[in-house]
């Protein structure tokens, strides 16, 4: 029974019931149909193993195949166990799958696992390799993933991905290039080469987002960000980290603002601020009798002074236009109008109608508490009224006080200060202890002139009024002149009794001015000097001498040489004048 032949035809070799033309038995063997002999141990053909249909080449009859097809239609290659339709084992490029004649060099390509979970993909050509993946064998249908390496362990190599025009891969057509992640595009590069981030329709070289409201933050860090115009030095030189470069910049939001750290959290954009003496650099809700600061920004153009989230900060606007919270206070608010800080309400501005520190001008025209545009301008404001009356203070410079009117607005800050200055000059003068006689006798020095109304007099001519006085003052012609000395240009300015009227000179001067010397003559700074009770000293000048210039805060020499020669006996001495007296520059009765 080794070789039975049925009626059918079917040929069975080791079975007697064969079931094809030619069936092999039931044996279970590697090789049981070999097609080639080459001795024993070295057998090519096929056979069956573990219900596999087996295949081998230069093996022995039981040996392990090179490939297997199983029941379940899967195929191994190098594994007698395949998982999927085709299974090719093996981590060397000899057990994978080449593509083309390897006698071209230009188009072979060779698919294998050179390791546990990669993919190659190697060209043959060293030189240019690409993959192309196509709907239809149309070249414009064809996206091309092409690389064309650098040196060996060098930069240099170039990946190209796109359409395609031409076989070579030298033209590349239009299309889109976009990126996709859990269903949604992310990134986008169009024909023009503009790159879109967040949109599909970039219409700058880099777009991000789509403007719907969605936030897209652009974070560079321990780097900059460099924008030239045109010029081909300021991006290729040295950066600083953290530093952005450019030649200008342009904002829609209308203020420069710079971050303050603030105890109070309820501050809001609009409000006045000032500084909170109590902590340092901090800011706090503006109060009357506070010096405003500045304004709470709404949406700054540019912020300066970025904290690093330890403090509680807010936005002062320094430059350009912001809104402010304002009231009515003070009435409707037109544009021009200066905005100072609210007498009423806390943080709030008003119309600055007074004289003092304001915040701004205001853009707008408003009758109605709330917000107004305001044009960041702090300074000390001076009133219309103010304003015109110091206007009027100057034009007396080159006017006379006849000719000027000064017109000063009732409890304006210039009316203040007028009459506190006044006030206090009032008060000096009524002062005993003011030491008004230093005005007049020691302390009051003009350089060139004095002026009263309009009235000016020099140094000359108040030498000249001296000299008159001094003529004045001396006895006439008609008594005895050679009894009495004539007074010194340098005296103190009053009549010295003479020696034939004795009578005079031994009663002192009275206040009802009986004196005929205390009443002639104007007092002097001898007169206001308090007398002592030592003598004057003898004076060894003559009466023709000028009068010396008195510095300031000296007293005038005395002049002896007006006292009697001699005195009667029974002439009592003059009572001393009080002091107050002597200050206030009249006789003391």
């Amino acid at each position: 029974n080794a070789l039975s032949i049925l009626s059918s035809g079917n040929v069975g070799i080791g079975t007697t019931t064969p079931g094809a033309l030619l069936s092999l038995g039931s044996a279970v063997t590697t090789i049981k149909l070999a097609v080639y002999d080459a001795g024993p141990g070295t057998l090519y053909g096929m056979g069956v193993n573990s219900s596999q249909l087996t295949f081998g080449a230069g093996i022995a009859a039981a040996g392990t195949p090179q490939m297997v097809l199983t029941s379940a239609g899967l195929v191994g290659i190098g594994t007698t166990s395949p998982q999927v339709k085709l299974q090719l084992a093996g981590f060397a490029p000899g057990n994978g799958i080449r593509l083309g004649d390897s006698s071209n060099t230009d188009d072979v390509i060779d698919l294998f696992n050179n390791s546990a979970d990669d993919l190659w993909i190697r060209s043959v050509d060293s030189a240019n390799v690409s993959l192309r993946l196509a709907t239809a064998y149309t070249f414009d249908n064809t996206v091309d993933f092409n690389y064309q390496p650098g040196t060996l362990g060098a930069s240099g190599g170039l990946l190209k991905i796109g359409q395609l025009t031409d076989q070579g891969g030298g033209g590349w057509t239009h299309g889109i290039t976009a990126l996709y992640t859990a269903g949604s595009e992310r990134l986008r590069i169009d024909s023009s080469g503009n790159v879109g981030i967040g949109t599909t329709t970039p219409f700058l070289r880099l777009t991000v987002g789509t403007g719907d409201g969605t936030e897209r933050d652009i974070g560079v860090f321990n780097g900059s960000i460099c924008a030239d115009n045109g010029g081909s030095t300021k991006c290729y030189g040295a950066l600083t980290a953290g530093v952005v470069y450019g030649d200008s910049s342009s904002f829609e939001l209308t203020d420069v603002a710079e971050q303050y750290p603030t105890t109070d959290a309820s501050l809001s954009p609009g409000e006045i601020v000032a500084i909170d003496g109590r902590a340092g650099t901090n800011v706090k809700r503006a109060v009357l009798g506070d010096a405003p600061m500045g304004i709470v920004s709404t949406a700054p153009g540019v912020l300066l002074g970025d904290g690093d989230g330890s403090e509680e900060r807010v936005a002062i606007a320094l430059s350009g236009r912001v809104p402010v919270i304002v009231t009515m206070e003070n009435g409707a608010i037109a544009a021009g109008d200066r905005i100072a800080l609210s007498g009423r309400a806390p943080g709030r501005g008003m119309r600055a109608t007074e004289s003092g520190r304001t915040v701004g001008i205001a853009l707008e025209d408003t009758d109605t508490a709330g917000s107004v545009m305001v044009f960041i301008e702090p300074e000390f404001t001076w009133s219309v009224g103010d304003r015109a009356a110091f206007a009027s203070i100057m034009d007396m410079a080159s006017s006379t006080l006849a000719s000027t009117t000064v017109e000063i607005v009732e409890g304006s800050f210039i009316d203040g200060f007028v009459k506190g200055m006044f006030a206090q000059i009032t008060r000096w003068l009524a002062s005993a202890t003011n030491g008004i006689g230093d005005v007049f006798a020691r302390v009051f020095n003009a350089s060139e002139k004095i002026c009263v109304d309009g009235e000016c007099l020099t140094r000359d001519d108040i030498r000249a009024l001296r000299a008159m006085t001094a003529s004045a003052s001396s006895p006439s012609s008609d008594d005895d002149d050679s009894s009495s000395p004539s007074p010194s240009a340098e005296g103190s300015g009053g009549t010295q009794p003479s020696n034939d009227d004795a009578s005079a000179s031994s009663t002192p001067p009275t206040s009802d001015g009986d004196s005929s010397t205390a009443s002639s003559t104007p007092a002097t700074s001898d007169d206001l000097t308090p007398p002592t009770d030592q003598p004057a000293p003898e004076e060894t000048g003559t009466d023709e001498t000028p009068p010396a210039e008195v510095e300031q805060g000296a007293e005038e020499p005395v002049d002896s040489s007006a006292e009697p020669e001699s005195e009667p006996e029974s002439s009592p001495e003059p009572e001393p004048e009080s002091e107050s007296a002597a200050d206030a520059g009249t006789p003391q009765s």
